[in-house]
């Protein structure tokens, strides 16, 4: 008995893991349940034996994709001081290699229009993502608490604007002056002084 509950869940944490990289990869209506569970060597059918929708799927790979990014902020913050950690993560989400790999990157530019149009289930958990980062970042600001979270509120969204625009251009030119600028913008930030 204790054997088959540890498949089953090895079985969820594979379908998760390959969900996790093809929603980012490929937004979500552009990924199947087919296309998961062959990705994770799975049929099909197995599928609602672990999640009872689509739908649930993403809300629970949004909440493992969200609980990385927070477990990253914590790792990073037990070497580096607040402003540091904050000034490492915006490097990593403006660098090149985020722009060209999101199937690991964050997953508000690549899901967050589609989440919009999905159930209060997906919704829900997306926000509460999003208000985790904002708290990582916040709580990393020298400044007091009201104006530490709009400057996060301001960082992310800046972020996260930059990173669709990065994708979306065909031009290399267009995406390093839109990732140029964001930096720009937050370089001359008391938020950010050591």
């Amino acid at each position: 008995m204790k054997q088959t509950q540890q498949v089953k869940a090895e079985t969820r944490q594979a379908i998760l893991a390959q969900a996790a990289t093809m929603l980012r990869e490929r937004g979500i209506a552009n990924t199947s349940v087919a296309d998961i569970m062959k990705a994770a060597n799975l049929t099909h059918g197995g599928f609602y034996r672990h999640f009872e929708s689509k739908d649930a799927l993403v809300a629970e790979v949004t909440k493992g994709i969200f609980k990385s990014i927070v477990d990253e902020f914590e790792t990073r913050s037990a070497v580096d001081i607040g402003s540091e950690v904050v000034r490492q993560y915006m490097e990593i989400y403006l660098s090149k290699d985020h722009v060209v790999t999101p199937s690991v990157g964050c997953p508000i530019p690549t899901l967050g229009l589609e989440v919009s149009r999905l159930s209060d289930e997906v919704r829900t958990s997306f926000g509460q993502g999003i208000e985790q980062v904002i708290t990582q970042i916040a709580d990393r600001l020298p400044e007091p608490r009201s104006t530490a979270v709009m400057r996060a509120r301001q960082l992310l969204a800046c972020l996260v604007g930059t990173l669709v625009i990065a994708r979306a251009t065909h031009s290399e030119k267009v995406a390093d002056e839109a990732l140029a600028a964001c930096r720009e913008l937050f370089a001359s930030s008391a938020s950010f002084d050591k």
